[in-house]
């Protein structure tokens, strides 16, 4: 005969035994629903990182080709203000020497007549001017010049005298000397030299 006590003690463990699967069943659901939403979680946080990094690397591109191209604009500004700055220079350089310099052919017509003058003033004798060569045009800010080479004699004096008149003290033929000799001849002196002289467009 079984006692009626231990069939309530039996099924009370039994209640407590299904209690406690039931329990543990909730508990797995629970730690099982719990990992997913993390892994669903971490998962949705990679690929939208991985989208976003995506997009930022995209974004800086566009910054840094968008910086790139500001850079370039200014440097092409900066560029076109020199060459308005240097065309404006240029051009009052371009007035200053058409304002010094003759035409051809008034260096053909009057440089050696003006020549021959500053020796007879410096008491020197002279050989006429001799032109070498054709003359070389002028292009762009450049001026033209004749090849040109002198010979005058007399006293070491005046002969330095006729040249500074020559290079530095000539109100009207722009006048470069590029080699030159001095040989003495008893008493005097002789110079020969070659040179340059500059014109303008006509």
């Amino acid at each position: 005969m079984v006692c009626p006590e231990s069939n309530a003690g039996a099924s009370g463990l039994s209640a407590f035994l299904i209690e406690l699967n039931q329990m543990q069943s909730y508990f797995k659901r629970e730690v099982i629903i719990g990992f997913s939403i993390i892994f669903v979680s971490v998962a949705v946080f990679l690929v939208g990182g991985f989208f976003l990094s995506r997009d930022i690397a995209l974004q800086a591109d566009n910054v840094v080709g968008n910086r790139s191209l500001i850079l370039e604009r200014a440097a092409i500004l900066d560029t076109l203000a020199d060459l308005k700055n240097d065309a404006v220079s240029a051009a009052d350089y371009r007035r200053a020497m058409n304002a010094i310099l003759v035409t051809r052919d008034q260096v053909a017509l009057g440089f050696s007549d003006w020549i021959g003058g500053l020796a007879r003033g410096r008491d020197l004798s002279f050989s006429p001017v001799s032109f070498q060569g054709s003359p070389l045009a002028p292009a762009d800010d450049v001026p033209g010049h004749f090849l040109f080479s002198i010979r005058v004699s007399g006293e070491a004096e005046n002969i330095l005298a006729f040249l500074r008149d020559i290079e530095l003290q000539s109100p009207r033929f722009l006048v470069a000397l590029d080699r030159f000799g001095v040989q003495q001849e008893g008493s005097n002196f002789v110079f020969s030299g070659n040179g340059k002289v500059f014109f303008r467009e006509q």
